[in-house]
Protein backbone atom coordinates (compact mmCIF):
# COMPACT_ATOMS: atom_id res chain seq x y z
CA UNK A 1 0.00 0.00 0.00
CA UNK A 2 1.47 3.42 -1.23
CA UNK A 3 1.08 6.24 1.69
CA UNK A 4 -0.03 8.83 -0.92
CA UNK A 5 -2.78 6.48 -2.53
CA UNK A 6 -4.69 5.68 0.94
CA UNK A 7 -4.10 9.57 1.93
CA UNK A 8 -5.95 9.88 -1.54
CA UNK A 9 -8.25 7.50 -1.19
CA UNK A 10 -9.53 8.72 2.65
CA UNK A 11 -9.51 12.50 1.69
CA UNK A 12 -12.26 11.15 -1.71
CA UNK A 13 -13.65 8.94 1.28
CA UNK A 14 -13.93 12.15 3.56
CA UNK A 15 -15.04 14.51 1.19
CA UNK A 16 -18.05 12.22 -0.01
CA UNK A 17 -18.99 11.74 3.52
CA UNK A 18 -19.12 15.78 4.36
CA UNK A 19 -21.29 15.93 0.90
CA UNK A 20 -23.53 13.53 2.35
CA UNK A 21 -23.99 14.25 5.46
CA UNK A 22 -24.99 18.25 3.93
CA UNK A 23 -27.32 16.35 1.86
CA UNK A 24 -29.29 14.54 4.56
CA UNK A 25 -29.55 17.83 6.82
CA UNK A 26 -30.75 19.56 3.79
CA UNK A 27 -33.09 16.99 3.20
CA UNK A 28 -33.78 17.00 6.72
CA UNK A 29 -34.22 20.78 6.98
CA UNK A 30 -36.85 20.57 3.90
CA UNK A 31 -38.74 17.69 4.83
CA UNK A 32 -38.08 17.71 8.68
CA UNK A 33 -35.94 15.31 10.79
CA UNK A 34 -37.65 12.56 11.38
CA UNK A 35 -38.94 11.94 7.32
CA UNK A 36 -35.32 12.68 6.51
CA UNK A 37 -34.37 10.10 8.89
CA UNK A 38 -36.76 7.36 7.58
CA UNK A 39 -35.74 8.54 3.99
CA UNK A 40 -32.25 7.96 4.29
CA UNK A 41 -32.23 4.29 6.45
CA UNK A 42 -30.89 6.55 9.20
CA UNK A 43 -31.71 7.33 13.24
CA UNK A 44 -33.43 10.62 14.08
CA UNK A 45 -30.69 10.92 16.83
CA UNK A 46 -28.25 10.63 13.84
CA UNK A 47 -28.94 14.21 11.95
CA UNK A 48 -29.93 15.89 14.69
CA UNK A 49 -26.00 14.85 15.96
CA UNK A 50 -24.57 15.78 12.56
CA UNK A 51 -26.59 19.17 12.90
CA UNK A 52 -25.49 19.83 15.73
CA UNK A 53 -21.68 19.47 14.41
CA UNK A 54 -22.68 21.45 11.91
CA UNK A 55 -23.80 24.17 14.22
CA UNK A 56 -20.66 23.85 16.40
CA UNK A 57 -18.20 24.18 13.33
CA UNK A 58 -20.29 27.31 11.86
CA UNK A 59 -20.09 28.93 15.05
CA UNK A 60 -15.92 28.04 15.30
CA UNK A 61 -15.66 30.10 11.88
CA UNK A 62 -17.73 32.49 13.10
CA UNK A 63 -14.90 33.25 15.75
CA UNK A 64 -12.03 32.62 13.48
CA UNK A 65 -13.26 35.12 11.04
CA UNK A 66 -13.80 37.42 13.82
CA UNK A 67 -10.72 37.30 14.91
CA UNK A 68 -9.14 37.34 11.75
CA UNK A 69 -10.78 40.53 10.69
CA UNK A 70 -9.59 41.98 14.38
CA UNK A 71 -6.01 41.46 13.64
CA UNK A 72 -5.95 42.45 10.37
CA UNK A 73 -7.57 45.89 11.79
CA UNK A 74 -5.09 46.07 14.51
CA UNK A 75 -2.31 45.25 11.68
CA UNK A 76 -2.91 48.04 9.98
CA UNK A 77 -3.68 50.42 13.26
CA UNK A 78 0.29 49.69 14.18
CA UNK A 79 1.44 50.30 10.29
CA UNK A 80 -0.22 53.87 10.65
CA UNK A 81 1.24 54.34 14.13
CA UNK A 82 4.99 53.16 12.73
Amino acid sequence: NDTATTEIYTSLFVGSVDVYKRQALGLAQKAGVARAAVDLGLHDSQLYDWRHTATLRRSQSDVEQSQATEIARLERLLAEQA
